[in-house]
């Protein structure tokens, strides 16, 4: 499987994390069960089937992996929203997307029609990007709530060590109410975000790091121990952690955001 993004247009970075895409290729099998890594944002995807119409979907944020199957010949793109900023720039309730996906259709007829008549069939990653911005303009006029998105980049940049309590001192703002905002603007609890982007940066680690021991990268992401990590990432993904690498050691990844570009590292020595 060949899993690539692509960044947004300067003017939609405040909102759009990443572009993706992903699809099998050809030494692949017809069909698998991918496994796709939370990170606690709320995103969109396009499936586009030949000779079908294309097919778009709201996904919502989810404390655990998803597992969907993926078939050969399948078109799959999509838009990683960045962590406070789906809900202005949508106009969508985080809290109702929660572990869900939702034909958009049944949320925003407009921007389905919109897309659905935007983007070309077959088309790659970048015109899909392209189609999605051009047809969003609009929307930037929405600022995302800039407290959340702040607290969301300083979590995600400390791994999902960063305290809230001292977070919230720091911007002035009381926690009870940093709590508060950060719900609703992203669906999830800081805590429950925080072990989301924990879990994720050790699975990274797990990955390029192949010959440390796990008890070592336990301790860099703040684990009590390498049980406390294998508990984590089982809670998250329903299995070990040696399969979990066994099976993202498999994907070839491609321009991966600058938070995960170990993972660009280890696609790169595989080739």
């Amino acid at each position: 499987m060949r899993y690539e993004e692509l960044a947004p247009q300067a003017s939609f970075s405040s909102c759009v994390e990443r572009f993706w895409s992903f699809g099998l290729e050809p030494q692949d099998p017809s069909q698998l069960t991918h496994i796709i890594v939370p990170d606690g944002t709320i995103g969109l995807s396009m499936t586009a089937v030949p000779g079908q119409p294309p097919n778009f979907n709201l996904i919502g944020p989810s404390i655990t992996a998803r597992r969907i199957e993926v078939f050969a010949g399948v078109v799959y793109h999509g838009v990683r929203f960045r962590a406070g900023a789906a809900r202005s720039f949508l106009g969508i309730e985080p809290l109702d997307l929660v572990a869900r996906i939702v034909p958009l259709r049944d949320r925003l007829p407009d921007l389905a029609d919109q897309l659905a008549s935007a983007c070309r069939p077959g088309g790659d990653l970048k015109a899909f990007a392209g189609a999605f911005q051009a047809v969003s303009v609009g929307r930037l006029e929405q600022p995302p709530d800039r407290l959340v998105c702040r607290l969301a980049q300083r979590l995600i940049e400390s791994g999902g060590t960063t305290a809230i309590e001292a977070a919230g001192v720091d911007m002035g703002i009381g926690v009870r109410q940093l709590r508060r905002r950060f719900l609703r603007e992203t669906g999830l609890p800081p805590k429950a975000f925080s072990r989301l982007r924990r879990v994720r940066r050790a699975c990274v680690d797990l990955i390029h790091k192949a010959g440390d021991r796990v008890a070592d990268i336990s301790f860099d992401h703040g684990y009590a121990d390498q049980p406390h990590l294998s508990r984590e990432v089982r809670a998250v993904f329903d299995m070990s952690p040696h399969l979990l690498v066994g099976y993202l050691r498999q994907i070839s990844h491609h321009n991966m955001s600058e938070h995960d570009d170990r993972f660009v590292q280890n696609a790169a020595s595989k080739t």
